[in-house]
């Protein structure tokens, strides 16, 4: 699914990613990117998102992607960006 939004994310992508996170089939983690960020909106959807049905969805900044490249690039883990917005998700709760 590609939307090019103009403002923070709503809670609607939120909804629209949870509804193909299935224990079976993609699972229960998603990411979406956003050159805009999250609103409050989408934060608090993600957050019942997980408390709810246990459904991790994370969203990625521009920034956040080109750090993934640079460090993939100089042969790191990209994926402790991930990681890291997860624990920081984990902890605001």
């Amino acid at each position: 699914m590609l939307k090019n939004y103009e403002e923070p994310l709503d809670k609607r992508p939120v909804l629209d990613i949870a509804h193909y996170l299935k224990p079976y089939g993609c699972g229960l983690f998603g990411i979406l990117v956003s050159r805009r960020g999250a609103s409050d909106a989408c934060l608090h959807a993600i957050r019942e998102q997980w408390i709810g049905a246990q459904k991790m969805i994370v969203v990625i900044s521009d920034e956040q992607l080109l750090e993934m490249l640079r460090i993939k690039g100089e042969a790191g883990a990209p994926e402790e960006i991930i990681r890291a917005s997860i624990a920081t998700f984990r902890m605001s709760l």
